[in-house]
């Protein structure tokens, strides 16, 4: 088994040195499948598919968006998407200090000053709840297609 793998690295190390590029492998690949009848005689070798599938394919040019494989898939490199977003932003408030109110009255043929609301904490809306459009973005990672 490790000289498999060493023939596959100087194969792989020759081939890359020749201007060929691996290919990324990942879930849905057909030569990867149980069933190696679903790719055409391309990917498949003496080895079994296993083996061709890890050998390196001749990739595409520097700058191509997408890579094809034998099996004529295409893989789809990951990307960030941005789009826009309906977000609630919640309501900004302040707290305010409402000194004591008097008033004066006659009592008793005198004026006294009489306390009418104690001081108290008040919370004031400064800016209402509202909802905005925010540009928010997320990473579609990369898939055979």
């Amino acid at each position: 088994m490790k000289l498999l793998h060493l023939a596959l690295a100087l194969i792989s190390g020759s081939l890359l040195a020749a201007g060929a590029t691996a290919q990324p492998l990942g879930a849905g690949h057909a030569s990867l499948d149980a069933n190696p009848a679903a790719c055409p005689a391309a990917c498949a070798t003496s080895n079994g598919p296993a083996v061709a599938a890890l050998a390196p394919k001749p990739g595409p040019a520097f700058g191509k968006k997408h890579a094809k494989d034998a099996c004529g898939k295409v893989w789809v490199p990951g990307r960030w998407e941005y789009h826009r977003e309906r977000v609630f932003v919640p309501a900004r408030t302040e707290r305010v200090w409402c000194p004591p109110e008097y008033a004066y009255e006659y009592q008793c043929g005198k004026l006294v000053k009489v306390l009418v609301h104690a001081g108290h904490w008040k919370v004031v809306v400064v800016e209402p709840a509202r909802y905005e459009m925010k540009r928010c973005k997320h990473w579609v990672p990369g898939h055979w297609k």
